[in-house]
């Protein structure tokens, strides 16, 4: 049988309850163990757990104040870039805002009336061809300047010299250019003769080039059939 026995504590108004079993030598008997005060306990002998859960929670305190406040950590890492939100919708148009102010007028666009301004470089193209010539027939051409010159041009024939009339060379200081890229000195007009097709020698002349406007080019046909001459002109105002 078992004996229970209390302990008193050596805190004030408190009882410590041991249970314990006292069996006896030679009867089979259990006998209840003597009372024990607090004196009899050794100090520091009792343990937590050797209390009831009980007893545990009176001898509890209650909880202390806050404590102050630990100072503040440092910043973390900034995390990674959320996803995109998705586009929101279109807003309704806008009222239309006030007209502006007019702008200042440009100045006058050139006028082929008003002539060709200094230091401006025009240029074209002119062409023979005739398929139905005999030996020695004359055939003309003319070519526009677009607008009119500031003053009559000086003409200048360019290459194939044995072609052209008054022994003019195949090159010449103010006309320093070529049929690909034809140039001229200012107040100078310069025709490069290319392509010429039963071309009779010293025939190629610029018969008229006396007023501002355009000029005229004429070819003597070595023989009969076909006779073919471009000239590519480039003139450069003073």
């Amino acid at each position: 049988m078992f004996a229970i026995s209390r302990l008193t504590s050596s805190v004030p108004g408190r009882i410590i309850v041991v249970g314990g079993v006292v069996f006896a030598l030679g009867g089979g008997s259990a006998t209840a163990a003597a009372l024990i005060t607090s004196k009899q306990i050794k100090d520091g002998t009792i343990t937590v757990k050797d209390l009831s859960k009980a007893t545990v929670k009176q001898l509890q305190g209650g909880a202390g104040a806050n404590g102050a406040g630990g100072a503040k950590g440092t910043d973390g890492a900034n995390g990674p870039a959320g996803p995109a939100g998705a586009v929101g919708p279109i807003g309704a148009t806008g009222a239309t805002g006030p007209q502006g102010v007019p702008g200042t007028p440009g100045a006058p666009g050139a006028s082929a009336f008003d002539g060709i301004p200094s230091g401006t470089t025009i240029g074209g193209q002119v062409m023979i061809d005739d398929h139905g010539v005999t030996a020695d027939d004359l055939i003309d051409t003319a070519g526009s300047f677009g607008a009119r010159l500031p003053a009559i041009p000086t003409a200048k024939l360019v290459g194939y010299s044995q072609y052209v009339a008054n022994a003019y060379q195949a090159t010449d200081a103010e006309c320093p250019g070529t049929t690909t890229n034809p140039q001229s000195a200012p107040g100078v007009l310069c025709l490069y003769v290319t392509s010429p097709i039963n071309v009779k020698n010293e025939s190629v002349t610029v018969t008229s080039a006396s007023h501002r406007l355009g000029f005229s080019m004429r070819v003597g046909a070595a023989a009969g059939g076909y006779t073919q001459l471009n000239a590519v002109w480039s003139y450069k105002a003073a």
